[in-house]
């Protein structure tokens, strides 16, 4: 019984997280949409680094401790959404300016994940800048325009 339940229970995960499903082609709407909420993700990330950057890297009495481990995490569920819009705008006729900017900024985001290691809270909040500045430059560019 316990591994049906656990059978069941894998199945459900694979067909809502879209394992398995067909690509599908994001719109020029969906394309805006996501960028703004990663511009919106990446705002309050750097918001959450402000206490170790008002103590230049020493732990804030009012904050917890960086938890690196965190914040990679974070990286690495960001990087996964933009791997997928990749493959979606490839098989859908290929943007090549999305999967451009998609590109560069995964990029950033591996850099990112690099700085969690060593602790750089200054160079992890300039990674994070400059994500920020990719997304609008990327969308007034046009990178969602030809969906």
């Amino acid at each position: 019984m316990k591994k049906r339940i656990a059978l069941v229970s894998i199945c459900s995960f694979l067909g809502l997280s879209g394992f398995g499903s067909a690509p599908h082609k994001m719109n020029s709407d969906q394309c805006h949409a996501y960028f703004g909420s990663l511009d919106l993700r990446t705002s309050h990330t750097i918001e959450r680094l402000s206490p170790w950057l008002e103590t230049k890297g020493r732990s804030p009495a009012s904050a917890q401790p960086l938890d690196r481990e965190s914040w990679r995490k974070w990286a690495n569920t960001e990087l996964k959404e933009m791997q997928l819009l990749s493959d979606d705008a490839k098989t859908a006729g290929g943007n090549a300016e999305l999967r451009r900017l998609l590109t560069d900024i995964s990029n950033e985001m591996v850099h990112f994940q690099g700085q969690t290691n060593v602790g750089g809270v200054e160079k992890m909040k300039n990674i994070l800048t400059a994500v920020r500045v990719r997304i609008k430059k990327g969308l007034n560019k046009g990178s969602c325009g030809s969906l």
